[in-house]
């Protein structure tokens, strides 16, 4: 599984999911995104990347585990 904050450093988590799903390796892998801002335009550009699930900062540790677990077949 993959996590990534949008609010990265050098790719950026607006760039780093695209080139993730490019390389056959990763194609299958559950991804999460962090996201600040729970802004509906952000959370609809996020799930055309082929994104899997979001989470809201800051994260609720109960509503992580459960998105975790549905990702991981737990």
């Amino acid at each position: 599984m993959v996590v990534l904050d949008l609010n990265m450093g050098e790719m950026g988590g607006l760039d780093t999911p695209g080139f993730l799903r490019g390389d056959a390796e990763f194609k299958k892998v559950p991804m999460i995104v962090l996201t600040v801002e729970p802004l509906q335009r952000i959370i609809r550009e996020v799930l055309t990347w082929k994104i899997d699930d979001y989470l809201i900062k800051p994260v609720n540790m109960k509503k992580r585990q459960e998105r975790l677990a549905v990702h991981l077949g737990a």
